[in-house]
């Protein structure tokens, strides 16, 4: 006879209704990880990673030297017209999740570097190794005028990356409400599904339009725990 496991309460494995809490969210949270991972690799492999945005390589982009993204991040332009001028790529790549000049310039809100790479080609759409994008980088830190720069430049406002998250969301979680109307006006996408199991933490996060053109609120869930 195959003996029987005993069988264990939740109470009995977890001393606290907070640590099943946290426990459950940590499992939704590998699942939806899991999950997001999947759908990226099914859209880069559908895509045969041929796209203006597909993820940055530096074996056919050019590899961005330290010193160029030390100056980027600096707002040195006089070092990164330096850089291009004597033959840097424009669109090359570099650091652990190979992201271009132009992330890295938009992340750092410095407008003048990102007009001047923009002038030079640089590729809005291009992605990192995340999936991230240039937009989604100042979207994040709340730089409008780049925002607005890089969606003059046909950035795809929708754009999702690895785990799923878009410009707009990014924007909302820091409550950035202008760069969140800005993406609006241009397209952004307030009820995009989600297929990583995190709906109501989306929906926490995004902003919602009091009129069509009015000004914007965080709903009052998103100080709730997803």
């Amino acid at each position: 006879q195959v003996a029987r496991m005993p069988m264990r309460s939740a109470s009995a494995v977890f001393s606290s209704s907070e640590e099943l809490w946290e426990a459950a969210v940590s499992t939704r949270r590998l699942f939806a990880w899991l999950q997001s991972s999947l759908l990226y690799a099914r859209r880069r492999k559908s895509a045969g990673g041929a796209s203006s945005g597909a993820a940055a390589s530096i074996g056919s982009l050019g590899s961005l030297p330290a010193e160029a993204t030390l100056a980027i991040a600096q707002g040195d332009e006089a070092a990164l017209l330096a850089w291009l001028d004597s033959g840097g790529r424009v669109n090359a790549v570099g650091g652990a999740s190979g992201s271009s000049a132009l992330m890295a310039a938009a992340q750092h809100g410095h407008e003048r570097a990102v007009e001047l790479l923009l002038q030079r080609g640089a590729n809005t759409n291009l992605q990192n190794s995340n999936g991230g994008t240039a937009l989604m980088g100042a979207a994040y830190y709340g730089h409008a005028r780049v925002v607005d720069m890089l969606l003059q430049r046909v950035a795809e406002v929708n754009h999702q990356c690895i785990d799923v998250s878009t410009a707009l969301t990014l924007a909302a979680q820091d409550g950035h409400e202008r760069v969140g109307e800005e993406l609006i006006r241009h397209g952004a996408d307030v009820n995009l599904p989600r297929s990583d199991g995190f709906t109501e933490r989306r929906n926490a996060a995004t902003f919602t339009l009091r009129t069509a053109h009015g000004s914007m609120r965080k709903p009052a869930s998103l100080s709730r725990r997803s």
